[in-house]
């Protein structure tokens, strides 16, 4: 089993990257983490819609690379932090970059969609969830989702020791448990 992190925060060591390594390191199976701040993603732009003609994405970045290794992952889970009340914008340009990468439904919801799992870490995080979950509502599918908020935790969001709390470890635990589950 191969399970892909990836970390949307550009936070080095901070809550999203850790809660990554410790779900992965609960997995017990090959995981890789890649963290967003280590590629170029850009947003798309005056391009003249050539994806919607069947033809390659023309802007030049590492958005391929991350797609294609979410296709070679059994598993995906997304790290996503919130911001001023909604996810990260990286999430956002990541997503909206799908159109060139995905040519039709049937491959975006075998390939990509069922396999993604989140960990959502903020304390306004009711507008993000409905972010999340605008993308399954079509395909009558529920994701496997945990928020933690660091507010309950009495943590800063910006110190990165969420995963210091033994609760939250737990939660995490039975977070990874669901994965495997899935995947059986």
């Amino acid at each position: 089993m191969k399970v892909l992190g990836i970390n949307f925060s550009y936070r080095k060591d901070g809550n999203c990257f850790k809660t990554l390594s410790f779900c992965l390191n609960e997995l017990s199976c090959e995981g890789e983490i890649l963290n967003l701040y280590d590629y170029e993603i850009n947003p798309c732009r005056n391009c003249n819609y050539v994806c919607f003609e069947d033809l390659p994405c023309s802007i030049e970045d590492d958005i391929a690379y991350i797609y294609k290794k979410c296709f070679s992952s059994n598993k995906i889970i997304f790290a996503l932090p919130t911001y001023g009340g909604h996810l990260a914008a990286a999430y956002f340009i990541f997503s909206e970059r799908q159109q060139a990468i995905f040519k039709n439904e049937t491959d975006y919801y075998h390939h990509f969609l069922k396999k993604i799992s989140y960990i959502l870490i903020g304390n306004d995080y009711e507008m993000p969830l409905s972010e999340i979950l605008s993308s399954y509502v079509s395909y009558q599918l529920k994701p496997q989702i945990i928020v933690l908020s660091t507010n309950k935790y009495h943590e800063r969001s910006i110190s990165g020791n969420l995963i210091k709390n033994n609760d939250v470890k737990q939660r995490l635990s039975t977070f990874s448990r669901g994965i495997i589950s899935c995947l059986k």
